[in-house]
């Protein structure tokens, strides 16, 4: 799900390392191993099936008989958030949940935060003598330490968004996804949508003004009162 394969790719990129540098995988990442390696075959890497784990004797011929037939994994997406950056460019990110089946026939199940999103390696440089033991040694510029910032990669459109959709397992859970915009450019929290056509096709600052700009309604006797004073 998340690319940790272009995190450690750009981390390794970096030739300028300290010998004691080295990329270190995330309790996420190895969270995520794990359940890949619980629910894959490890010898195709696809995803265990009841009908295959029946046809090797892994569970007995009528274990789960009584249930509908599943693909796995089955997908479930939480949730989607349209976010618009400080530069003015907006992104996707998304909220989701897979079951799948482990080799015993037990549901696995697994949430996804953000799976859009990737950590950026940023490094801190210090310089470091070429040869440590001589005083007079030339220096180099040597990357220290690391830190990751979270970067997207799903750029908002219509059609990315339609694609991320496209992943529920089950289509009718489409229409009842929660939707939410965030404006970076604002101290302001997260806002709900309802509308998935409005959420998918109006214009970001369109749909922030409207969610942030406060709607007031007056009961009856007080249109009554404000209509007496105009006219009377």
């Amino acid at each position: 799900m998340t690319n940790y394969s272009k995190t450690q790719e750009l981390f390794n990129r970096e030739p300028n390392r300290v010998p004691g540098l080295k990329y270190e995988k995330s309790g996420e990442q190895l969270s995520e191993e794990k359940w890949f390696a619980q629910v894959k075959n490890p010898n195709t890497g696809e995803f265990f099936q009841l009908e295959d784990l029946r046809a090797v004797g892994a569970v007995p011929a009528d274990f789960r008989k009584d249930e509908k037939p599943k693909k796995y994994p089955v997908k479930k997406i939480d949730e989607i958030y349209r976010i618009k950056k400080v530069d003015g460019t907006e992104w996707l990110v998304s909220r989701q949940t897979w079951t799948g089946l482990d080799r015993l026939g037990n549901d696995m199940t697994k949430c996804f935060v953000d799976p859009e999103l990737y950590d950026k390696p940023v490094f801190n440089y210090q310089s470091k003598p070429v040869n440590p033991k001589d005083v007079f040694s030339k220096t180099e510029r040597k990357a220290v330490s690391v830190m990751y910032v979270k970067e997207p990669t799903v750029p908002f459109t219509p059609k990315n968004l339609e694609q991320l959709y496209s992943i529920c397992s089950n289509p009718a859970d489409r229409k009842s996804i929660p939707l939410d915009i965030k404006n970076e450019g604002t101290d302001q929290s997260p806002r709900s949508r309802t509308n998935h056509e409005d959420f998918k096709n109006r214009p970001f600052d369109e749909l922030w003004e409207r969610a942030t700009t406060p709607r007031f309604s007056l009961d009856r006797s007080v249109k009554d009162q404000l209509q007496d004073r105009q006219y009377g």
